[in-house]
């Protein structure tokens, strides 16, 4: 009891990074580029990939595409953060629900977008590969 106490003083957990977020909280706000003044509300569940474009990013959802000034890695946090988002090159962040097909190294979304494995991610996207791949048990003569 002590020892966890200690080290939870030492290792604080960030509550910023997880602000607002809760079981409730399924959408965000995003503030488009072209419109100053608007926010679009976008569920989790619609986002198939977010592109990263310099200094700013592309949303991808099934029937908008929104641009906001802001990094990959700051709306990354609050994605990754949710199960079902993952990173398997440096510019994109996706939407497992919106796999459409895998071919060789590259992902292909459910609105054609076409996503190449990077280098860095092919460990993890293996992985994700085979913990969801469907195989027969028996071995072919």
């Amino acid at each position: 009891s002590k020892f966890i106490s200690t080290i939870n003083k030492l290792f604080p957990k960030d509550e910023n990074e997880l602000e607002g977020l809760t079981d409730k909280d399924d959408f965000i706000f995003i503030k488009t580029k072209d419109e100053t003044h608007k926010l679009i509300k976008v569920y989790f569940r619609d986002i198939i990939a977010v592109e990263s474009k310099m200094n700013y990013v592309q949303v991808h959802t099934a029937s908008r595409s929104i641009l906001t000034y802001m990094t990959l890695s700051e709306i990354s946090k609050k994605l990754l953060a949710f199960a079902g988002f993952m990173q398997f090159q440096r510019s994109f962040v996706i939407s497992q629900d919106h796999i459409d097909y895998i071919e060789g190294n590259s992902i292909v979304m459910h609105n054609g977008i076409k996503i190449s494995v990077g280098d860095y991610y092919r460990k993890y996207f293996n992985e994700f590969v085979d913990s969801k791949l469907l195989k027969a048990r028996r071995r072919y003569a």
